[in-house]
Protein backbone atom coordinates (compact mmCIF):
# COMPACT_ATOMS: atom_id res chain seq x y z
CA UNK A 1 0.00 0.00 0.00
CA UNK A 2 1.02 3.58 -0.68
CA UNK A 3 2.24 5.17 2.65
CA UNK A 4 0.11 8.05 2.14
CA UNK A 5 -3.14 5.41 2.25
CA UNK A 6 -5.67 5.44 5.37
CA UNK A 7 -5.09 2.10 5.81
CA UNK A 8 -8.24 1.59 7.92
CA UNK A 9 -10.37 2.69 5.49
CA UNK A 10 -9.15 1.38 1.90
CA UNK A 11 -10.22 -1.53 0.14
CA UNK A 12 -8.29 -5.12 0.76
CA UNK A 13 -7.65 -7.78 -1.62
CA UNK A 14 -5.92 -10.62 -1.54
CA UNK A 15 -4.33 -12.67 -4.40
CA UNK A 16 -3.41 -16.37 -4.17
CA UNK A 17 -1.86 -18.54 -6.20
CA UNK A 18 -0.77 -22.09 -6.98
CA UNK A 19 -3.99 -23.47 -4.49
CA UNK A 20 -3.03 -26.36 -6.80
CA UNK A 21 0.57 -27.93 -6.61
CA UNK A 22 -0.68 -28.90 -10.19
CA UNK A 23 -1.43 -25.78 -11.38
CA UNK A 24 1.51 -23.59 -11.48
CA UNK A 25 -0.18 -20.76 -13.88
CA UNK A 26 -1.59 -18.69 -11.42
CA UNK A 27 1.76 -18.51 -9.82
CA UNK A 28 3.48 -17.23 -12.53
CA UNK A 29 0.74 -14.91 -13.20
CA UNK A 30 0.81 -13.31 -10.18
CA UNK A 31 4.37 -13.16 -10.12
CA UNK A 32 4.02 -11.20 -13.79
CA UNK A 33 1.75 -8.87 -11.97
CA UNK A 34 3.76 -7.91 -9.11
CA UNK A 35 6.58 -7.19 -11.31
CA UNK A 36 4.72 -5.12 -13.32
CA UNK A 37 2.76 -2.99 -10.66
CA UNK A 38 6.22 -2.50 -9.09
CA UNK A 39 8.36 -1.40 -12.24
CA UNK A 40 4.76 1.11 -13.21
CA UNK A 41 4.74 2.77 -10.18
CA UNK A 42 8.75 3.02 -9.76
CA UNK A 43 8.97 4.33 -13.21
CA UNK A 44 5.99 6.88 -12.68
CA UNK A 45 7.23 7.98 -9.12
CA UNK A 46 11.07 8.54 -10.46
CA UNK A 47 9.16 10.94 -13.43
CA UNK A 48 7.34 12.51 -11.12
CA UNK A 49 10.66 13.21 -8.72
CA UNK A 50 12.25 13.94 -12.18
CA UNK A 51 9.31 16.72 -13.15
CA UNK A 52 6.29 16.77 -14.56
CA UNK A 53 6.86 17.32 -18.31
CA UNK A 54 8.60 13.96 -18.60
CA UNK A 55 5.60 12.24 -16.29
CA UNK A 56 2.99 13.67 -18.69
CA UNK A 57 4.95 12.17 -21.96
CA UNK A 58 5.32 9.10 -19.78
CA UNK A 59 1.69 8.87 -18.92
CA UNK A 60 0.66 10.11 -22.86
CA UNK A 61 2.95 6.90 -24.03
CA UNK A 62 1.95 4.66 -21.02
CA UNK A 63 -1.63 5.08 -19.28
CA UNK A 64 -1.44 1.90 -17.39
CA UNK A 65 1.24 3.49 -15.58
CA UNK A 66 -1.29 5.89 -13.61
CA UNK A 67 -3.57 3.44 -13.60
CA UNK A 68 -0.95 0.96 -11.46
CA UNK A 69 -0.48 4.20 -8.93
CA UNK A 70 -3.95 4.58 -8.90
CA UNK A 71 -4.52 1.13 -7.53
CA UNK A 72 -1.77 1.03 -5.31
CA UNK A 73 -2.49 4.92 -3.58
CA UNK A 74 -6.64 3.68 -3.23
CA UNK A 75 -6.52 0.29 -2.12
CA UNK A 76 -4.53 -2.24 -0.05
CA UNK A 77 -3.55 -5.36 -2.05
CA UNK A 78 -2.05 -8.96 -0.46
CA UNK A 79 -0.02 -10.94 -2.83
CA UNK A 80 0.39 -14.51 -1.96
CA UNK A 81 1.66 -16.45 -5.27
CA UNK A 82 2.36 -19.78 -3.48
CA UNK A 83 0.13 -21.50 -1.06
CA UNK A 84 0.58 -24.61 -1.22
CA UNK A 85 4.37 -25.62 -2.08
CA UNK A 86 4.11 -29.15 -1.34
CA UNK A 87 1.42 -29.91 -3.58
CA UNK A 88 3.70 -27.94 -6.49
CA UNK A 89 6.68 -29.84 -5.14
CA UNK A 90 4.95 -33.11 -5.68
CA UNK A 91 2.97 -32.22 -9.05
CA UNK A 92 -0.34 -32.63 -7.55
CA UNK A 93 -3.68 -30.68 -6.27
CA UNK A 94 -3.47 -31.86 -3.37
CA UNK A 95 -1.06 -30.76 -0.51
CA UNK A 96 1.39 -33.19 1.79
CA UNK A 97 -1.56 -34.05 3.75
CA UNK A 98 -3.59 -34.94 0.85
CA UNK A 99 -6.18 -32.15 1.56
CA UNK A 100 -7.47 -30.06 -1.60
CA UNK A 101 -7.17 -26.24 -0.10
CA UNK A 102 -9.88 -25.30 -2.75
CA UNK A 103 -12.48 -27.22 -1.07
CA UNK A 104 -11.15 -26.60 2.86
CA UNK A 105 -10.62 -22.42 2.37
CA UNK A 106 -12.12 -21.18 5.17
CA UNK A 107 -15.56 -19.81 4.47
CA UNK A 108 -17.66 -17.09 6.33
CA UNK A 109 -20.50 -19.30 5.37
CA UNK A 110 -19.22 -22.53 6.59
CA UNK A 111 -18.81 -23.29 10.42
CA UNK A 112 -19.30 -25.78 12.92
CA UNK A 113 -21.58 -28.40 11.87
CA UNK A 114 -20.97 -27.50 8.12
CA UNK A 115 -17.45 -28.08 8.55
CA UNK A 116 -18.55 -31.64 10.10
CA UNK A 117 -20.05 -32.73 7.10
CA UNK A 118 -16.63 -32.81 5.23
CA UNK A 119 -15.35 -34.85 7.68
CA UNK A 120 -11.89 -32.36 8.72
CA UNK A 121 -14.04 -30.80 11.76
CA UNK A 122 -12.16 -27.34 10.21
CA UNK A 123 -9.72 -25.91 7.71
CA UNK A 124 -6.05 -26.77 7.54
CA UNK A 125 -3.85 -24.57 8.78
CA UNK A 126 -2.42 -23.32 5.69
Amino acid sequence: AHPDLNTRSAPEYVFLGNMHGNEPLGRQLLIYFLEVMCEAYQQLDSATISGGRQRQWMLDRKPELNTAQKLLQSVRVAVVPFINPDGFTAHRRENSKGVDLNRDFPDQFRHGANAMEHGRGGEQPE
